[in-house]
């Protein structure tokens, strides 16, 4: 029972978040229509906080299950915000990918990471690069090519730990020990 409370409460957790973005859009959307309403062009801006908050829902949804939701507010987000830095577009790609992956259609998540790999790649943007290399070790994991997923985490692992960074650091150790 102690797990299912704990489920519960994270479930409360990102349903409280939920609620927070919500607001949050809300008054973003009323900022850029009061920009409108003024004369201004109230979407000038690159990333606008409207793509910043539906980027957030769709995480937050995605951590909750909600495949639909996550994929429709990532979808607004990148519409959100045509001219968003790479940096951005590749986050909110990445939610994207782990909706296809959480639908159990591996092939086209590795697609889709591999795709978000080249571009931080090309761009020069290492940790957006070693989010991809981890979500490209589960997608291969999960099709049987443990080898490959196995490579391909080792090289997120070295990435991560040349950066000092923690977070990506241990995911690619935990995927890396169920290999």
């Amino acid at each position: 029972r102690p797990a299912a409370r704990g489920a519960a409460a994270v479930h409360g957790e990102h349903r409280e978040a939920l609620d927070v973005l919500e607001e949050a859009l809300t008054r973003a959307d009323e900022q850029r229509d009061a920009g409108r309403n003024d004369g201004g062009e109230g979407g000038d801006d690159a990333l606008p906080e409207r793509a910043l908050v539906l980027g957030a829902m769709a995480e937050v949804a995605y951590k909750k299950s909600d495949l639909d939701g996550a994929n429709a507010f990532a979808e607004r987000a990148l519409n959100a915000a045509p001219r968003a830095p790479v940096a951005f577009r590749l986050r909110v790609k990445n939610t994207l990918g782990k909706v296809v992956y959480g639908r159990e259609a591996y092939g086209p998540a590795e697609a889709a990471f591999t795709e978000n790999l080249r571009l931080a790649e090309e761009e020069g943007l290492e940790p957006e690069a070693v989010l991809a290399r981890i979500n490209i070790g589960l997608a291969r994991h999960r099709l049987g090519r443990h080898e490959e997923a196995r490579e391909i985490l080792e090289r997120a692992l070295t990435a991560a730990r040349a950066a000092a960074d923690l977070a990506n650091e241990a995911f690619a150790l935990l995927n890396l020990g169920t290999i």
